[in-house]
């Protein structure tokens, strides 16, 4: 396009465009071809170039329609006709386009019924139902007995959807209120009295302790449900249906108990679990190695079954519902911690591991940096900061999780290193620096070797003495190395020191020193004149050698390492030094030399074990050990350089020699002779002159055996560790028993005196006893019976040590009275019974005697005459202990007739002489 002008011509940039002529639209079809005459039909008409239909008449009456994608189809829903055909005409801004046929309104048929779904319910209504049938488009309500409700219609007419009122009990008559007819549901509708609830499922079955989720519960009876509590306490909720509601779960900790109730009471319980929640972690990062002491804080935490790591289960404590303790394990990176207990698992919380650097190097460097360092570990990455010391690196370059190069920074002596990520920090280690050394002063210490003093000595690596190196060197600190000195050093030498940044510009001479390493023996006796060989380095030229401060009696260079000398008399440890050009040696541990003890006493110089002894001499204070023999002292106290107090071990015998061990060697010896030792007598109660076996220790050398202060009869020793003695007359009761020797006396073992018996008065009496007998002896004090034979005195009294009243016991015949006290049984002495007579059978017979007659009684055994008046019968015999066959000697008239026996004579019974 141009517009012409006068001026010129002026062209349209954007030019015009030309469009075709507008389409008109076209309607080819509906679907469906016909409907209610209710309206109420939703239709599809088909044609071409309906965009922006604005609607349809159907005989004139417009509907509102929508148009399709791409203007093909317009659809809406039939208005309200009459019987027959009816003029369908589209409306569009582009023009009108009728339908060629049209749409055939039919009369309305009756609406059908044909059953409900479900077919029963609750008499508290609420219960969504399905009723199916035909023809139900314009149905207002249902009524259940009477009762309406509101119904939504299918889009087909086919089905109504509702919920069913309140009712009672049993069926209930159900009508489909339609304008073209009712109809009645086939077997109508059956209320049933409302159940508790019945809890099959929930889902889910955990929640975070404040609640909040959305809870599914699954069951039966749920409609009219009236509450739902977790462990009493009410939660909000939505009954979907008779089985399903739901719940937003309130805050809560634990298991907890989940019902629902209806009018038909209380549901059942479910278990709902309410999950841990995790607020914070402390600390939040930790080692890579593990071993982290981490608190977590929450809510719930008091039933936790388990804390991970990530995939790692960890050992852990709970402190409280809302705080547990765990120890992290080994890891990398950041890992999602997260607590477990029944309720499931909480919430995760990030833990993040720090580096752990495990290699620097090189770990040295110069003083002015602008070197590379690689450090090599785990959990590297995001490394932002590396400091030597205080100063940062720089040029810090991640290059894996496990390796980072960084640029040294200037610096001095040795820093640590330091690597930070955001996981936490490691220390790297120390990194050295090359020194600035002035080596100013040598000063020599033990061992052979120097102590050189100075600055930046850390990280030194090498002392070099001329052109050659210490064996080894030790670095005190910063501005202190000792250095062993090389063999083979003479005159003077400079001495420099070498470390990771150079060698020391500086030096420091030495002058080598003699130095005494050894000596050989080490000890030697309080007198000297022993050979003592020195090792060590410089001897040559030496001038002195010198035992503390006493010279050698002698001395011999063998070498430029080793000396013979002659060693002083002296006393103690001393040390042995040379002395030459380049100084005098010093005092090393080496070259100590000590003198051996003396004894000079031993006091006491016999006695038992255990008891103290105390030794005197010289050089004592060094005691190492105090010998018996060969048997170490059982303690010893060193109280001075001349005094010991010792204990005399168990085991030894006689003499033995007592030495005194110390660095410098063992004493001469003195003497010590051990006392005998009594460990039993045998018999331990007898009466004098009874053999007593003594056994003990030390027994060989016995001078004497006591019994009390009374020396034994006789004894004779057997061997070391027994002695037979004669216990002595004139004691009584228990009396210690003792031996003597050189040694001195032993301890006390024990002898029990038994009673003595030196008569009886009287010694005889009646068999019917009950008489009073006199026991005379000794040792008596202590009897505890007295026996008549077996028969136990009937009582008995002491009188003193000497004397024993009893009184003797029913006895026959000849008893021996013993007595028996503490040291055992005495000797016996006799006791005889008298004859008792009973009968004489015949106790008559002629004057001219001759004839024999048997004698009845008791105590017969020992008879030694029959008298009749004091005629002693011309022969006896004694058959048993209770007759006697006796002859007759003449005579005339009545006699007694007496039996004697032991025990004195009998009493008398009498026999008649007949004319």
């Amino acid at each position: 396009m141009i517009v012409n002008t006068p001026n010129g011509n002026a062209p349209l940039a954007s030019g015009f465009t030309y469009t075709p002529p507008v389409q008109p639209p076209t309607a080819n079809s509906i679907n469906p071809a016909s409907g209610s005459t209710l309206g109420g039909t939703p239709f599809t008409i088909t044609g071409t170039n309906l965009t922006g239909a604005t609607s349809v008449t159907f005989n004139g009456v417009p509907v509102a329609v929508t148009v399709g994608a791409g203007g093909t189809t317009v659809s809406g829903v039939t208005p309200a006709g009459t019987a027959g055909n009816a003029t369908v005409i589209v409306n569009t801004p582009n023009g009108n386009a009728p339908l060629a046929s049209g749409f055939t309104y039919t009369p309305p048929q009756p609406a059908t019924a044909t059953g409900i779904t479900p077919a029963s319910g609750s008499t508290l209504g609420g219960t969504p139902f399905v009723i199916t049938g035909t023809n139900l488009v314009g149905t207002t309500s249902v009524t259940f007995n009477g009762a309406p409700v509101a119904v939504t219609v299918g889009a087909d007419g086919t089905s109504l959807t509702g919920v069913t009122p309140a009712g009672t009990a049993g069926n209930a008559t159900v009508v489909v209120k339609n304008p073209n007819g009712d109809a009645t549901v086939p077997g109508g509708y059956s209320y049933t009295a409302p159940v508790a609830p019945v809890l099959n499922s929930v889902a889910p079955r955990f929640s975070p302790s404040t609640g909040g989720n959305t809870v599914n519960i699954y069951g039966s009876g749920f409609t009219g449900a009236t509450q739902v509590s977790f462990n009493g306490v009410p939660a909000t909720f939505t009954v979907v249906s008779p089985t399903q509601i739901v719940a937003t779960a309130p805050a809560g900790t634990g298991s907890a108990q989940l019902r629902v109730s209806g009018p038909g009471g209380t549901s059942n319980i479910l278990t709902f679990e309410y999950r841990p929640f995790l607020t914070g972690i402390v600390p939040t990062f930790g080692q890579a190695t593990g071993g982290t002491t981490v608190t977590l804080y929450g809510t719930n935490l008091s039933e936790a079954t388990n804390v991970r790591f990530g995939t790692t289960n960890v050992s852990f404590t709970v402190v409280s519902d809302d705080q547990i303790v765990a120890i992290s394990p080994p890891g990398t990176g950041t890992v999602q911690v997260q607590v477990t207990t029944p309720g499931g698992s909480s919430n995760p919380i990030a833990f993040a591991y720090g580096p752990d650097v495990q290699l620097m190097a090189p770990a040295f460097g110069p003083a002015g940096g602008g070197n590379t360092v690689v450090f090599t570990g785990v959990n590297l990455t995001g490394t932002n900061s590396v400091l030597f010391g205080t100063q940062p690196a720089t040029n810090i370059n991640v290059l894996s999780d496990t390796q980072v190069s960084v640029t040294a920074p200037a610096g001095t002596n040795n820093v640590n290193v330091t690597l930070f990520t955001p996981g936490g920090s490691d220390n790297a280690g120390g990194y050295f620096y090359a020194p600035f050394v002035n080596a100013s002063s040598i000063s020599a210490v033990s061992g052979g070797s120097i102590t050189i003093t100075g600055a930046n000595f850390t990280g030194a690596t090498q002392v070099n003495f001329g052109n050659i190196a210490s064996p080894s060197i030790t670095v005190i600190n910063d501005s202190t190395i000792i250095a062993t000195i090389p063999a083979g050093l003479t005159g003077v030498v400079p001495v420099t020191v070498a470390g990771p940044g150079g060698t020391s510009s500086g030096s420091a001479p030495y002058r080598a020193t003699p130095f005494v390493s050894s000596l050989s023996p080490s000890f030697g006796p309080a007198g000297g004149t022993n050979t003592v060989t020195l090792s060590g380095v410089n001897f040559t030229g030496a001038t002195g050698v010198f035992f503390g401060t006493t010279p050698a009696t002698s001395f011999t260079i063998l070498s430029d390492s080793q000396i013979s000398a002659t060693a002083p008399s002296g006393s103690g440890s001393v040390n042995v030094s040379v002395q030459g050009p380049g100084g005098t040696s010093p005092v090393l541990s080496g070259s100590l030399y000590n003198y051996a003890p003396a004894v000079s006493g031993v006091v006491p110089a016999a006695g038992p074990v255990g008891g103290p002894v105390t030794i005197t001499g010289t050089n004592l204070s060094g005691a190492t050990g105090v010998l018996f023999g060969t048997t170490p002292a059982t303690s010893f106290t060193i109280l001075s350089d001349t005094q010991i107090i010792a204990t005399p071990p168990a085991g030894l015998q006689g003499p033995a020699n007592v030495t005194v061990q110390s660095a410098g060697g063992t004493s001469n010896a003195g003497t010590f002779t051990y006392a005998p030792v009594v460990s039993s007598v045998a018999p331990g109660a007898g009466s004098a002159g009874t053999p007593v076996t003594i056994t003990g220790t030390n027994l060989s050398g016995a001078t004497g055996v006591f019994f009390g202060t009374t020396p034994a009869a006789s004894f004779t020793i057997l061997s070391d560790t027994q002695i037979i003695a004669t216990p002595p007359v004139g004691l009584q009761g228990p009396a210690n028993v003792t031996v003597q020797s050189a040694g001195g006396t032993s301890n006390a073992g024990t002898f029990t005196y038994a009673p003595v018996l030196t008569a009886a008065v009287p010694n005889t009496g009646p068999v019917s006893g009950g008489n009073s007998v006199t026991l005379n002896g000794s040792n008596l004090a202590g009897v505890t019976s007295v026996m008549f034979g077996t028969t136990p005195a009937a009582s008995f009294r002491i009188i003193s040590p000497t004397q024993i009243v009893a009184v003797a016991p029913p006895g026959v015949s000849t008893a021996q009275i013993t007595a028996t006290g503490p040291g055992g049984t005495s000797n016996v002495v006799f006791y005889n019974y008298t004859p008792t007579l009973i009968s004489l059978v015949p106790a008559s017979g002629p004057s001219f005697g001759g004839n024999t007659i048997i004698i009845n009684g008791n105590n017969l055994t020992g008879a030694s005459a029959v008298t009749f008046a004091d005629v002693p019968a011309p022969s006896f015999t004694v058959l048993s202990d209770t007759q006697i066959e006796v002859v007759v000697p003449p005579n005339t008239g009545r006699d007694s007739v007496v039996v004697y026996g032991p025990g004195g004579a009998s009493n008398g019974l009498t026999y008649t002489y007949l004319p």
